[in-house]
This record gives C-alpha cells, sequence and structure tokens, in this order.
C-alpha cells in the first residue's frame, strides 16, 4: 500500500499510474491511497481511504451460497489494538446481542478476515475524536451500500448516558430489545456497585477541569457526566492558555456554559482557585508539581469500565496522605 505524502500531492505524482505498473510487474496488490494531508483532508481521512481500497479489492457482495451470520459483527477503526482495553470492553457489550466472532477492520484484519466482513450481521464504528468519527461513519455508510451490511449510526458509548443509548439503539437494529434491557439492567447494577465503593471519598472534593484541547479535538461532555456521577464539586473549568488559541478558547467560553454552571477562566485567571483545589483533572500535564492531576486518556473509554476506570484513579488521588502532588495517567 502507497501512502501519499503532501510533497507527491504538490509535485502531482500519478501514483496510482505507479502501483498499477509495480502491481503488473510483481503480481501482488499494490494499492494507492490518496492522503495528501492539507491538499484533501487529514490523518482521518487516509485511514478511511486505505480502507475503502482494501474493501473495493478485497471485498464481494454474499453470493447465493452464503449468509449472513448471526453471530459476526466487524469493528471499524482503531482503539489501540485488539487486546486493548476498550476493544476487549466493546466486544463484552457487544456479546449481550450473541455476537461471538468479531472482525476488526482495517488495521487488525487478514485478507482472509476482510473478505468475511460481508457476512457479518452489523458493523460498528469505532471512535476516536471528534475529527475522526464522521470518517468511520462514512466508511460504515459505504459498506452499507456495497454489501448490504447494517451499521450502527449513533454515538460512541462513552459514560453512561451514552453507553444506554448505544445499547438501546444497538437493540433496536438487531430486533434484539430485550438484550438490550437486560444489558443495561447488569451494567446499571455493576455501575451502582462501583459508585458506592468509590464516590465516599470523593464526596465533597473540590477539583478543578483543565481544557487545552479544542472542540474539534476533545469533547468534554463525558467529562462533566463523570464529575457529576463521581460527587465532587467543580470549582472552576480553566482553559489553558498555552494550549489553546484565542480563537478555540473564545469557542470554549461560548460553548461550555451550556454544559455546566461552574465559571469558565482562563489561566491566568486561575491562580486562587488551582491553589485551593483538591485536585485537577486535566487534558493536559500541569507544571505545578503541587498539584495532584488526572491526565485524562487523549480518546475517551468504553462503557461502564471505561467509566469506572477514570473513578478509581479519582479515588486514588482523593485517598493520597498530605499535601503531596503528582500526577496519575488515565
Amino acid at each position: 500500500m502507497i501512502a501519499n505524502s503532501c510533497v507527491a500531492g504538490v509535485i502531482g505524482d500519478d501514483t496510482e499510474a505507479v502501483a498499477k505498473e509495480a502491481e503488473e510487474k510483481w503480481r501482488l496488490p499494490i494499492l494507492a491511497v490518496p492522503c495528501h494531508s492539507f491538499l484533501d483532508g487529514d490523518f482521518h481521512a487516509g485511514f478511511y481511504h486505505a480502507a475503502k481500497a482494501l474493501a473495493d479489492r478485497f471485498m464481494k457482495p454474499l453470493s447465493r451460497q452464503k449468509i449472513r451470520q448471526d453471530n459476526q459483527a466487524a469493528l471499524l477503526g482503531e482503539r489501540g489494538g485488539p487486546a486493548s482495553r476498550d476493544l476487549v470492553e466493546m466486544q463484552r457489550l457487544c456479546r449481550y446481542f450473541g455476537f461471538e466472532k468479531f472482525c476488526l477492520f482495517p488495521a487488525y484484519a487478514s485478507i482472509r478476515e476482510m473478505k468475511r466482513i460481508p457476512e457479518s450481521a452489523v458493523s460498528i464504528p469505532l471512535s476516536g475524536t471528534p475529527q475522526g468519527f464522521p470518517w468511520t461513519k462514512k466508511l460504515a455508510s459505504e459498506l452499507q451500500e456495497s454489501f448490504g451490511v447494517p451499521w450502527l449510526e449513533h454515538d460512541y458509548p462513552v459514560c453512561w448516558t451514552r453507553t444506554q443509548n448505544w445499547l438501546e439503539s444497538l437493540g433496536d437494529l438487531l430486533g434484539k430489545r430485550q438484550a438490550a434491557r437486560t444489558a443495561i439492567h447488569e451494567q446499571t447494577v455493576e455501575l451502582n456497585e462501583q459508585l458506592e465503593q468509590l464516590t465516599p471519598c470523593l464526596q465533597q472534593k473540590r477539583i478543578a477541569f483543565c481544557i487545552g484541547r479544542s472542540r474539534l479535538l476533545f469533547d468534554p461532555a463525558w467529562v462533566f457526566e463523570l464529575i457529576e456521577l463521581s460527587g465532587v464539586q467543580l470549582a472552576a473549568v480553566v482553559l489553558l492558555s498555552d494550549s489553546l488559541t484565542p480563537k478555540q478558547q473564545a469557542e470554549l467560553q461560548q460553548d461550555l456554559p451550556s454544559q455546566t454552571t461552574a465559571p469558565v477562566l482562563l489561566s491566568n485567571e486561575a491562580d486562587e482557585i488551582m491553589a485551593s483545589v483538591d485536585f485537577v483533572i486535566s487534558t493536559h500535564e500541569l507544571t505545578d508539581t503541587t498539584l495532584r492531576q488526572l491526565f485524562l486518556p487523549f480518546l475517551p473509554l468504553v462503557g461502564v469500565r471505561g467509566l469506572t476506570n477514570i473513578l478509581e484513579l479519582m479515588a486514588r488521588l482523593a485517598r493520597r496522605q498530605g499535601n503531596r502532588g503528582g500526577i496519575i495517567y488515565g
């Protein structure tokens, strides 16, 4: 697979012709992917074009001899590899609906597995950033158009509300509403058990939430729900001026009051509050080593277990003795 660079795009290299000539010479599939960076998109566009090229080359519509596999789901996108915490949790949620076989496309699928994807009962887009999710959804939509594989068009199951809605939507799509109800009930029980264990030490703790990522890369809604469930008091949302442009700061200042009643401050306005809080949740490492910091993962974690993983880290900070600072990575 040949991935174009921006230089090749500026010069005007015909990489498709190069790939075709090389394929004829070597008698191996050689694909050219249009990913010229600023000329035609970003990383996520290149990821989409790579997946689309693989689908066009190796997938075929179901023949009369083949039937759709009710126990197979195609997971589209990348979340840290097959053994990652997120992929394991996503597969666990899917098993409520009878799925036992999974095709991880495109990054971890062999050619043989790619050919099986048209047999899948459903395809489920995996989310990275708000910027990348539309490209994964576009891939799912085109797989449905080309191969008839239905896909789940819904927000990602991050934090509790979206996890419930995601389970309900998957149940509706598959005609398995009872399975969705069972999943929501069991996940509710699991969440309540974890909250009972973890939140007593968090009650009445004062925290600050520091944001240094633009709305294009970061949706803070799941963090606000996490804060509400934990029982901590949000003293302020602090915008990290060193990591945001003035335009990005203005966008967040306009948007955040619809999601929280806490004051939204710039870094240079927050010294007093930062010195008074018990700990900080932040999208970036802060240079003040006296602060207790929870460094949020760049990609929000999936499902109830992703939520309780962050709660466990918050509880560790809350239980820390004395005035010790330091950082815990989510």
